[in-house]
């Protein structure tokens, strides 16, 4: 079931990698009408896809036109988001305030939820029957196992396949929004400097993999238990045969995923649900259902979620440290990889770890189970199980398959293992080591992630980027702006304003860069008569190039602190009436503006009416 997550985990990569890319090739200003259309507008690529005949995308196998069709989708979406420079365009209008961006992220990722659902269907949608059948059987007749399977509900089903992914994704950007305005600061505070950036990430993924995904399949999909005591029963004897457990028996949704299985989601008990198809127990004998069961029960018992958890975990770790480090040495260095190889190359490492690491891993980890079903119940009833499964679902038996063995490869090793033996045995020995190195990943992921974010190794990097400031192109500049922006939350304000500069040096009229570094000069502490001037003048330009409260806000701060208190409350006014229209920036909220006026107006200006310039 993580295969079907995977489109919307790219999506997520993808749209926070073009925040970073210079524009493509139709890149502009653009006004909020035409951006908003050009938004909407998406959505028609993966309907125009959906409606595209299936030969376009034909291949040898039964999967093969819809992967291919979603693979042509994935690759038009991400590249019209990158000749517009839409993502980017839409955050520099927003200023980039606190939780600005979470938000931008959130509606991209939502259109690609709602494109990629339409690419799967055409228009108008084609209903198939739904055949379910409760309790045992065995003699279902051959005319039913070669029936279509079912090939899903519409574009609605489809859009609750990934919304658990949907759900857990926009909440971390909810939460990272919140941080960003300041809320949970006292944790933040509590818990910095004593417990590693590495061990919260690992952490928030296991919990999340523990109680919130099984939690929102359960929901998101509208799970409902399996029908039939007689069926329960003996599934619930079979999980108690091999000393594993589940929280509840539910159906597989067969309409939604568009296959009948059988499949376990959840890695603790309390939170651990078996999903078990109503087509499978209708077409199964007891014993071959019994063979399938053993099969789920074989992931419990060798803790195969577990290690897929890790595998996930040091990668994404890992993916960090080196995407820190190719940041890093393009600013030592003075070299900068255009943003197209970027995105090839971030996706490429993704692809490869999917399609051979998580696809090895898999395969290696679905034979073991294959050995537990063959210990409990023999090669003939596991091996007619699978057989029968193929024919309902339209699988040729010789077909391969990159995260399982293909139906014959795993009829003729059954065949092959017998009950037990050696074969059997060889092959938990080789997932023994498999785990031992996925276990050596994660350790590894979580030891660069700790190096490379202490505080020592970062400062000894941005010290490096400081003195190799002349090397430095315009391609630089979202980097520069990232270590400007750690330098200030980490009060490294001396360090700031050398990037700040430098930014500055490459490009003279950034808004952004001047009113930062104004702030930062007219309200240090013992701030020199040349620095205030010096901030005035920055800030008076940026106010001047554009009008959103928060630069217009440092522009009344330094009147207010050079004593020119009329000039601070008019500009404050400006402030408070740019952040009442939407023009607001910088994450601050309206009550702040409000109480920037009350204060100048406290200091002996007097209000005066907004037309007046500054």
């Amino acid at each position: 079931m993580f295969f079907a997550f995977i489109p919307l985990l790219l999506a997520v990569g993808a749209i926070l990698s073009l925040l970073d890319m210079p524009g493509g090739l139709i890149s502009g200003d653009r006004s909020v009408w035409e951006m908003a259309l050009m938004f909407a507008v998406l959505p028609l690529w993966g309907g125009i896809l959906g409606n595209l005949p299936p030969r376009w995308f034909g291949g040898g196998s039964a999967g093969a036109s819809p992967l291919r069709r979603r693979i042509v989708h994935m690759a038009g979406w991400y590249a019209i988001l990158y000749m517009t420079a839409l993502p980017q365009t839409i955050a520099l209008r927003t200023g980039m305030m606190a939780g600005m961006l979470e938000a931008v992220m959130a509606g991209f990722l939502v259109n690609f939820w709602l494109s990629d659902a339409l690419c799967q269907h055409p228009f108008p949608a084609r209903v198939s029957g739904k055949d379910e059948r409760p309790g045992l059987g065995g003699s279902v007749p051959t005319a039913a196992l070669e029936r279509q399977p079912p090939a899903g509900g519409g574009v609605s089903q489809t859009l609750r396949l990934s919304l658990p992914m949907l759900v857990l994704v926009l909440t971390g950007f909810g939460w990272s929004a919140l941080m960003q305005l300041g809320r949970f600061s006292g944790i933040v505070a509590w818990s910095d400097g004593w417990i590693p950036q590495a061990a919260v990430s690992v952490a928030t993924m296991a919990t999340l993999a523990m109680v919130a995904v099984p939690l929102l399949v359960r929901f998101c999909w509208g799970l409902k238990p399996l029908r039939g005591p007689e069926t329960n029963a003996l599934i619930q004897e079979e999980l108690d045969a091999n000393g594993v457990s589940v929280a509840k028996i539910f159906t597989w949704p067969d309409g939604m995923m568009g296959f009948a299985t059988a499949g376990i989601i959840g890695l603790i008990p309390p939170f651990r649900y078996l999903l078990v198809s109503p087509a499978l127990a209708a077409m199964l004998t007891p014993s071959e259902l019994r063979s399938v069961i053993a099969h789920e029960a074989g992931h419990i018992k060798h803790r195969h979620l577990w290690y897929f958890l890790a595998a996930i975990v040091g990668f994404v770790l890992l993916m960090q440290g080196a995407i820190l480090l190719l940041d890093r040495s393009s600013l030592v260095f003075g070299f900068q990889f255009p943003g197209w190889l970027q995105l090839v190359g971030y996706f490429g490492a993704l692809m490869l770890f999917l399609r051979f690491g998580i696809g090895l891993v898999s395969r290696i980890f679905e034979r073991q189970a294959d050995g537990n079903a063959l210990r409990r119940l023999g090669p003939d009833a596991f091996s007619q199980a699978i057989t029968k499964l193929a024919a309902y679902n339209h699988i040729p038996l010789e077909d391969d398959n990159w995260h399982h063995y293909g139906i014959a490869q795993r009829i003729r090793h059954a065949r092959a293992a017998g009950d037990g033996g050696e074969r059997l045995a060889r092959h938990d020995r080789r997932a023994s080591r498999l785990k031992a190195g996925l276990v050596a990943l994660l350790v590894v992921g979580v030891l660069s992630e700790v190096t490379l974010s202490s505080d020592a190794v970062t400062a000894y990097l941005d010290r490096m980027v400081l003195e190799n400031g002349e090397a430095l192109t315009q391609a630089h500049l979202p980097n520069l702006n990232r270590l400007a922006l750690r330098a200030v939350f980490r009060e490294e304000h001396e360090e700031a304003q050398r990037f700040y500069r430098i930014i500055l040096g490459l490009a003279p009229g950034d808004p952004t860069a001047r009113n930062n570094l104004a702030w930062m000069l007219v309200t240090r502490p013992g701030a020199s008569e040349p620095e205030m001037k010096e901030g005035l003048q920055l800030a008076k330009t940026a106010a001047a190039q554009w009008e959103h409260a928060y630069i217009w806000d440092t522009l009344a701060e330094t009147y207010f602190r050079l004593k020119r208190y009329d000039q601070a409350l008019r500009t404050a006014q400006k402030a408070l009436l740019f952040a009442k229209t939407g023009k607001n920036g910088g994450g601050a909220s309206l009550g702040y503006y409000q109480e920037q006026v009350r204060k100048f107006s406290r200091f002996g200006g007097k209000p005066i009416e907004l037309g007046g310039g500054n």
